[in-house]
């Protein structure tokens, strides 16, 4: 699973959209075809997320056609993933309602890959929709919020589940420039919800700062040009 989070998300290449703060020049809308063979391309160190930023949101209502597609389940983690760095005003409540509404029961993992992708990248929505995000990871940053899942997957132990997911969201507020963001960090910090997460909570802290003062894209972008 480290793997898998370590190659979800990488900077990679360039774009042609303008950066200009926190709002990026919409594209031309592309082609459904565009689009598709951008998310199921196989990417070897992650998505791009710059480029994937770059297809605008006029993508997102076929890449919402990807995550309802069980024949394109093997496209459905980069489908999120391009989905949260658009970071449209409807990401959020596709990637929420796709973690929360779509799955009763047992899940395989394909589907779990996809659910657990759909959390880790939930906070480069908060562009967008800063106080429903935030508002948001600041319950899931709580491990029991996750007990409520509708869905279960049997290759992961509930507490691990929990863990993971509780980390994911310490993660994605480090990810939104809005003061709330730093003081929840800094409330969990101060009280975190196990001794384990204060090492991880202080390296939010440190990428939500950077975040504040360049803005998430600028951020992403700068931070490929350091590789």
């Amino acid at each position: 699973m480290r793997l898998f989070l370590a190659l979800l998300w990488s900077v990679l290449g360039s774009t042609s959209s303008t950066a200009v703060g926190n709002a990026i020049a919409a594209p031309p809308a592309p082609q459904d075809s565009v689009v598709e063979a951008f998310t199921c391309n196989n990417y070897i160190h992650g998505v791009p997320y710059v480029a994937a930023n770059g297809l605008g949101s006029a993508a997102v209502p076929h890449l919402r056609r990807i995550l309802q597609d069980e024949n394109s389940k093997s496209c459905w983690v980069n489908a999120i993933c391009v989905i949260s760095a658009i970071g449209s005003p409807e990401s959020f409540a596709i990637l929420q309602s796709f973690v929360w509404n779509r799955f009763r029961g047992e899940v395989d993992e394909p589907t779990y890959r996809a659910l657990e992708a759909a959390t880790l990248t939930i906070g480069y929505t908060c562009t967008s929709q800063p106080g429903l995000v935030i508002d948001y990871l600041e319950r899931g940053a709580n491990p029991q919020r996750w007990d409520s899942l509708p869905w279960h997957f049997t290759g992961i132990e509930p507490a691990e589940l929990r863990d993971s997911f509780s980390n994911f969201c310490i993660y994605g507020l480090s990810y939104c420039s809005d003061p709330k963001a730093r003081s929840i960090l800094l409330n969990l910090l101060d009280k975190p919800y196990a001794k384990g997460k204060s090492a991880r909570i202080q390296s939010a802290l440190k990428t939500q700062e950077k975040v504040s003062a360049q803005g998430l894209y600028e951020y992403k972008r700068s931070g490929w040009k350091k590789k």
